[in-house]
């Protein structure tokens, strides 16, 4: 899936980083291609969204994802 800046997204549960699954974020940019990756491949900057400000603030600084680790919750205005 092709996700565009705005769009509110979640982790998904079988996200290999733990402390992520479930967590809600903003799709922010397009970060680039992973060429390794078959059918998917591209990563995107996630802004977190929790109500555990603490957590979010500690995990930021490591929020690109791989498109296949998240699920599109809802559409940005464009």
């Amino acid at each position: 899936m092709i996700f565009k800046p705005g769009d509110l997204i979640r982790i998904r549960e079988d996200c290999i980083l733990g402390p992520f699954k479930g967590m809600l974020g903003l799709v922010m940019a397009n970060v680039g291609k992973d060429r390794t990756q078959k059918e998917s491949g591209t990563y995107y900057k996630i802004e977190l969204i929790n109500s555990d400000k603490e957590i979010v603030n500690k995990l930021n600084h490591e929020s690109i994802f791989l498109d296949i680790e998240l699920d599109l919750v809802s559409r940005g205005e464009s």
